[in-house]
C-alpha cells in the first residue's frame, strides 16, 4: 500500500479519520478534555444541571461513536471508489458489511432496564437452588418471560455475573436474528440496504435488543419461524412439529405473543399437503409439549397458570375505556417519538389487502390481533417496547416478499410506485377521507395530555449501559450501577436494622433486589411480586402510576404480616384469603390434597367472595370516615 498513489478523496477521508480518532481517544481517556466538552456543550445547548450523570455519560458515548465512525473512514479510504462500488454491489460482501454495521450499533447501544432485574432476581434464586421465585420462600413469579429467565439463570450459574450473562445472551440472540433476516429474507442489495437502514434507525428496536427483557429472544424465535413459514411450498410432518415447537417457545418467552404466532401456526396446520388432519394435530401437539409442560408446572408450583405480573397489571377494575384511552396514547406516542417502529407493520397490513398471498395475510392478521391486544391493555410505560417484535416480523416479511430498489418511492402515471413490484392504488375520495380522519385523530390526541411512555434507555443509560460500565471499571465514570436505587436502599437498610424479615418499600427497584436485598423479602406499591395485593383493585387512576405499574393500597395489618411472616391482617375475610394464598405459595409440600384443592378452587373463583366481602367492609369504613370528617 502506497499512500502516494491515493486519490485526493482517499487522502481527505484518511485525514478526517485520523483526526477523528485522535479527538475521540482524547475525549475518552482524558478527563480534562471531557470537562471542556461538557462546559462547551452546556453553553451551546443549554445548562443541563438536572441530568449531570446522563450528560457526562453522553460525552463518553459520543466520543466512542466518533471513534467508530473515524475508524470506518480510515477503512473506507483504503479502497478506491470503484473498488467500494464493486463491494457494495456484491450481495455476499454487502451482507457481511450490513451485519457488522447492525451488530456494532447493537453493541454500542447495549444497556439493561430496571424491569429486567426483576427477572434477574428469579434467575439468581434459580441458580442458587432457592427455586424459580422472586422472594426466597414464596413461590411467586414476577417475570413475564419464563424462558428467558431460565436461560439467564443457567448462564449465571456457569459464569456468575448476572449483568454480563443477560447482556451477552441478548446480543447473541439479536445477532442470530439479524443474520437470519439478512441471509434468508434479503435477496437483493436494495433489500439489504433498506433492512439495515430500518433496523439501525429504529430507536425502539435497537433499545430492546439488549434491554435484558424477552425482546431479543423473540426476534430470534420469530426469525426461525418466519424462515420456515416463508421458505416452504408445502409443510411436512416435521415442519409442523418444528413450527409448533417454535411457537411453544414463543409462548414461554412471552405468552401474549401467541397472537402474533397463532395465525401462522394455523395456516401451517390447514395448508393442503399429503398429511391428514389427525396427524397434523398430533405433530402440532408434540411440538407444543414444552409449553404444555410449563403450564402444568406453573399451576402445580406457583398455583396459577399466569405470572403474578399479569394479575397485577390487568386486575385493576379501571374499566375498558381507561385502557383504550391509554392504548391510543401509547400508539400515538410511539408514532410521534419513534415513527419507524410502526411504519413497516402498517405497510405490511396495507399491502396484504392488495395481494393474493395467504401467507402474507396470515402474518398481517397476527399483527392486527396483537395491536388490538396492545390497545386493550392500554399499552405500556416503556415507549415502543411492545411494537418491536411486530416491527421485526414486518421487516422480515417485507424483505422476503418484495424486491426493493433505490430510490424506493417513484412517481408514475399510476400514482405512487413502491420499488418495481408494489403498487398502492387509492382513489382521491378515499385518500381525502383517510387524511381528514387521520388528521382529526392526531389533532385530538395532540391537544390532550398524553402518557406515551418513557424512553427507558435514556433513564437508565448513565447506570446500566455497557459503555458506562466499562468506563466505570476504568475509573473514567464515577457512577455505579447500584446508584440508581440509592433512595430506596435507605428504606431497605432501615427495615433490616429493625429486624424485619421483609417489607413493602414504595419503589423496590429491580436493581435494589438483585444487588442489595439478598434474601430479604421485598415488594413495592405496584404489587408485581405480591400475590395478595395483585388480586385487589388498584388505587384510582389519579393516585396510580403509569400503565403497567398501578399502585395498590396496603390493607390494615398486611405490612406487619410481611415484616414478621405471620398473618396480621385485621379484616377477617382478607385474613382468611391470605391464609389460603400462603398455603398455596409458602407450603413446604407441593402435592398435598388440601393444597391442590385450594389451587383448583382459587383459579375457578371459589374464594373471590372473600375479596368481595373485604371490599364491601372497606367501602363502609371509607363512607364512615367521610361522614365523620
Amino acid at each position: 500500500m502506497n499512500i502516494k498513489t491515493f486519490s485526493n478523496s482517499q487522502k481527505t477521508l484518511m485525514l478526517l479519520g485520523i483526526i477523528g480518532i485522535c479527538c475521540s481517544c482524547a475525549a475518552v481517556f482524558f478527563p480534562q478534555v471531557r470537562g471542556s466538552a461538557i462546559l462547551l456543550g452546556e453553553k451551546i445547548i443549554g445548562r443541563q444541571i438536572n441530568f449531570p450523570l446522563i450528560w457526562h455519560g453522553q460525552i463518553v458515548l459520543w466520543a466512542l461513536y466518533g471513534l467508530w465512525i473515524s475508524c470506518a473512514l480510515v477503512i473506507i479510504s483504503l479502497n478506491t471508489a470503484s473498488e467500494w462500488k464493486s463491494i457494495l454491489n456484491d450481495e455476499g460482501r454487502l451482507r457481511v458489511l450490513c451485519f457488522i454495521v447492525l451488530l456494532s450499533v447493537v453493541i454500542l447501544f447495549s444497556w439493561q432496564c430496571d424491569d429486567a432485574y426483576h427477572s434477574h432476581k428469579m434467575s439468581i434464586n434459580f441458580a442458587d437452588g432457592k427455586g424459580l421465585v422472586y422472594n426466597a420462600g414464596e413461590r411467586v413469579s414476577a417475570s413475564t418471560e419464563p424462558l428467558n429467565t431460565l436461560i439467564v439463570g443457567i448462564i449465571y450459574k456457569v459464569f456468575g455475573h448476572i449483568y454480563l450473562s443477560s447482556l451477552i445472551l441478548n446480543i447473541v440472540f439479536s445477532a442470530f436474528a439479524i443474520f437470519i433476516l439478512l441471509k434468508y429474507a434479503c435477496k437483493t442489495t436494495g433489500n439489504l440496504w433498506l433492512a439495515t437502514i430500518m433496523l439501525s434507525l429504529c430507536s425502539s428496536f435497537i433499545s430492546y435488543t439488549t434491554s435484558g427483557l424477552e425482546n431479543a429472544m423473540l426476534f430470534f424465535l420469530f426469525a426461525l419461524l418466519l424462515f420456515l413459514f416463508l421458505s416452504r411450498d408445502v409443510f411436512s410432518k416435521k415442519d409442523i412439529a418444528v413450527s409448533a415447537f417454535l411457537c411453544s417457545l414463543i409462548f414461554m418467552a412471552r405468552m401474549d405473543n401467541a397472537l402474533l404466532a397463532f395465525p401462522i401456526m394455523l395456516y401451517i396446520i390447514i395448508k393442503r399437503n399429503d398429511v391428514n388432519i389427525v396427524k397434523k394435530l398430533l405433530f402440532a401437539f408434540l411440538g407444543f409439549l414444552p409449553f404444555v409442560i410449563w403450564e402444568i408446572f406453573s399451576v402445580v408450583y406457583y398455583g396459577f397458570p399466569f405470572p403474578n405480573t399479569a394479575y397485577a397489571k390487568l386486575g385493576t377494575n379501571f374499566g375498558l375505556l381507561y385502557y383504550l384511552k391509554h392504548g391510543i396514547q401509547y400508539f400515538y406516542g410511539s408514532l410521534t417519538k419513534d415513527t419507524l417502529v410502526l411504519l413497516p407493520s402498517i405497510l405490511l397490513v396495507i399491502l396484504s389487502f392488495n395481494t393474493k398471498s395467504a401467507r402474507q395475510k396470515a402474518v398481517s392478521l397476527g399483527i392486527i390481533l396483537y395491536y388490538a391486544y396492545i390497545l386493550y391493555i392500554g399499552g405500556d410505560f416503556m415507549r415502543g417496547r411492545h411494537f418491536t417484535v411486530p416491527f421485526f416480523i414486518a421487516c422480515y416479511t417485507l424483505m422476503s416478499k418484495y424486491k426493493f430498489n433505490l430510490p424506493l418511492l417513484q412517481f408514475s402515471k399510476h400514482g405512487f410506485e413502491l420499488s418495481k413490484n408494489v403498487h398502492i392504488k387509492l382513489s382521491r375520495t378515499a385518500a381525502c377521507i383517510f387524511v381528514l380522519f387521520l388528521g382529526s385523530i392526531l389533532f385530538l390526541l395532540k391537544s390532550a395530555p398524553t402518557e406515551s411512555g418513557w424512553d427507558e434507555r435514556r433513564i437508565y443509560w448513565g447506570y446500566t449501559s455497557l459503555i458506562n460500565r466499562i468506563c466505570y471499571k476504568l475509573n473514567f465514570y464515577p457512577v455505579a450501577i447500584t446508584d440508581w436505587s440509592q433512595g430506596s436502599k435507605e428504606s431497605l437498610d432501615n427495615a433490616i436494622e429493625k429486624g424485619y424479615i421483609g417489607d413493602i418499600i414504595p419503589y423496590a427497584s429491580g436493581l435494589l433486589t438483585v444487588y442489595d436485598a439478598g434474601d430479604f423479602y421485598l415488594t413495592d406499591n405496584t404489587a408485581l411480586q405480591d400475590p395478595l395485593r395483585a388480586r385487589l383493585p388498584a388505587l384510582p387512576p389519579v393516585q396510580s402510576t403509569e400503565i403497567g405499574h398501578m399502585t395498590r393500597d396496603i390493607p390494615d395489618g398486611y405490612r406487619e404480616s410481611i415484616q414478621t411472616g405471620k398473618n396480621k391482617i385485621a379484616d377477617p375475610y382478607l385474613h382468611e384469603y391470605l391464609d389460603i394464598l400462603w398455603d398455596i405459595t409458602r407450603s413446604e409440600k407441593l402435592f398435598t390434597r388440601d393444597r391442590l384443592q385450594k389451587i383448583v378452587s382459587i383459579n375457578l373463583g371459589g374464594y373471590d367472595y372473600l375479596i368481595d366481602k373485604y371490599l364491601e367492609n372497606k367501602k363502609v369504613e371509607n363512607n364512615a370516615n367521610e361522614e365523620a370528617q
